[in-house]
């Protein structure tokens, strides 16, 4: 169950709490059939071995103790079959009854997939698209910026050139820069990937795990043991607190 703007969606609880009274009775059933099933195995080697004293001594008391042992395993097969029949007849009942209920559980689901998506994804999405603006503006400008450095550079190499110093010329090009938007910045690896490149949003949390794995190996790649330190740990599902971004969302 969730619950978004006052509401509560995905609540199927008329569903779940019928068959849960019915799986308490159902448990007890297995569990007697258990108990059974185990007693009749006892009582068959209680047979087994009567069944030899009888065929070895043939005695009235033998006779008698035989009789008595596969009695008490024919009162126990009795209570065995009767325990099966109830368990047949408790998931009749409760089958009969939850066939009622998932068709009106079935369509409410599908209302709450459609306030599901006007709400929790249109939010998510809405929030994205703000970030995302923002790094198109960081982007646009990082690549104004390197645009500008690279000219001021090759104006500076154009002295040089003219003047007959060649050999203090610098490199003027985009491969001056970092240009894997995937990975970690070599000069300062602990701000992690700029990017997150996930084409799966299923995949998410492993995508950012791995992503700070290698900003951690990146990170420490030159450090000796003594100064090698893990980067704090990437975000998981268990830091989201769902509840809070649910009672954020505006209708």
């Amino acid at each position: 169950m969730m619950l978004v703007n006052g509401k509560e969606i995905f609540d199927i609880s008329e569903v779940t709490e019928y068959m849960e009274k019915f799986e308490d009775k159902l448990q007890e059933s297995y569990n007697k059939i258990n108990q059974l099933k185990v007693d009749i195995e006892r009582l068959d080697a209680e047979i087994d071995a009567c069944m030899e004293v009888d065929i070895l001594s043939g005695t009235a008391i033998s006779r008698k103790d035989l009789s008595n042992v596969q009695a008490r395993k024919a009162n126990v097969e009795s209570q065995l079959d009767t325990e099966l029949q109830k368990v047949t007849k408790i998931k009749e009942i409760r089958d009969k009854k939850v066939a009622e209920l998932i068709p009106k559980a079935s369509k409410s689901i599908q209302q709450d997939l459609a306030t599901f998506n006007s709400t929790v994804e249109r939010e998510t999405f809405a929030r994205l698209q703000e970030i995302r603006q923002k790094q198109e503006e960081l982007l646009l400008t990082l690549a104004l910026a390197r645009n500008t450095a690279i000219r001021e550079i090759s104006k500076y190499n154009q002295v040089c050139n003219f003047s007959g110093l060649t050999q203090y010329e610098k490199t003027a090009s985009s491969q001056m820069f970092h240009n894997a938007g995937f990975t970690p910045h070599r000069s300062f690896p602990e701000l992690g990937s700029p990017l997150i490149n996930c084409n799966n949003l299923l995949a998410i949390e492993d995508v950012l795990g791995r992503s700070r794995a290698d900003a951690n190996a990146q990170y420490n790649g030159d450090k000796s043991a003594e100064d090698k330190k893990q980067l704090p740990p990437a975000k998981t599902l268990k830091d989201i607190d769902l509840q809070k971004f649910l009672d954020e969302i505006k209708e």
